[in-house]
């Protein structure tokens, strides 16, 4: 599993996005939005190293590096982000639902309880 941020073009916009690359249960490899982040210009470096803290982050795992403040930072707004949106939920871990209604009435899935996102 790793989280990698891209840049999607959506309507004639580029909106950047983090996304969580998988192997499915067949082997083939796969990619989720975990969060679409919207219109930035990010410098690829700095890109990654957010997306490693943010991955750390979520999958409570160390971080063997020496990480400037304002990158941990950002990784910090992202992660928020994620977890006040409720929907992620780590690969291979079963989700434990409940139903909302999002604004057009329709069914919305929000996970809660996760093992290391208090």
């Amino acid at each position: 599993i790793l989280m990698y941020l891209a840049t999607r073009t959506s309507r004639g916009k580029q909106i950047l996005q983090l996304l969580e690359s998988y192997r499915n249960a067949g082997g083939q490899p796969r990619n989720r939005v975990v969060l679409s982040l919207g219109m930035r210009e990010l410098d690829k470096a700095r890109g990654k190293l957010i997306a490693q803290v943010t991955d750390a982050e979520l999958y409570c795992r160390p971080l063997l590096l020496l990480i400037p403040t304002d990158v941990v930072e950002e990784a910090n707004e992202i992660v928020g982000a994620i977890r006040r949106r409720g929907t992620w939920a780590p690969i291979g871990e079963r989700k434990q639902p409940t139903e909302e209604n999002d604004a057009d009435n329709q069914p919305r899935t929000r996970v809660t309880g996760l093992a290391c996102l208090a």
